[in-house]
């Protein structure tokens, strides 16, 4: 009897070390898991301040595009034309459409609904607005940019042209067999 009852002594005191190496094991897991709540809590905080900053620098972003080719455009088509960048989340992912709207009626497919010039115009002055967004030097190679644009146009784009250079100190080198254009462009022109 008295080895059954030693038997269960020991067993007894077995466990009860047992219960004690959970407790303090238990204990440990909670201080982790407030320790690690802190953390994520801290990770949703950084998360939504960066989603915070991406939407407006995107917003900044087509606001700087929407304006700079709307300029371009009006330069050359007239004031009736309006350039939008737009964003939108499609499949978890940032997206951005290009609309150009002509006396307030907008289409989203400028390759469909306008000519070749105005794509050749929007395609410019995309390409202008990334440059300024840049520390690069500023120089932007033309290489037969404006082929679809009819001849008649080509005065006001030389102008345009003269116009970015004066005012944002951007240099163009223009390759173009279009002798309309080059009659019309200020600064050095060499002849091929």
């Amino acid at each position: 009897m008295k080895d059954i009852i030693s038997h269960y002594d020991r067993e007894c005191a077995l466990l009860e070390g047992r219960v004690l190496e959970m407790k303090k094991r238990h204990s440990l897991l909670k201080k982790k898991q407030r320790k690690d709540k802190r953390h994520l809590s801290n990770l949703e905080s950084a998360a939504h301040i960066l989603r915070n900053v991406a939407e407006a620098t995107q917003k900044q972003l087509t606001v700087h595009l929407s304006s700079v080719v709307t300029h371009c455009v009006r330069d050359v088509f007239g004031p009736q034309y309006e350039f939008n960048a737009v964003l939108s989340t499609k499949r978890g992912k940032t997206e951005i459409d290009f609309i150009l709207s002509k006396e307030g009626n907008p289409s989203s497919d400028i390759t469909l609904s306008y000519s070749g010039g105005a794509t050749d115009v929007c395609s410019f002055a995309l390409r202008v607005s990334c440059l300024l967004l840049t520390n690069y030097r500023r120089v932007l190679i033309l290489d037969e940019s404006f082929k679809h644009l009819a001849p008649v146009f080509h005065p006001l784009v030389a102008k345009m042209l003269n116009s970015l250079h004066s005012k944002l100190h951007i240099q163009f080198i223009v390759i173009s067999h279009s002798e309309s254009l080059r009659d019309h462009l200020e600064g050095e022109i060499i002849e091929l």
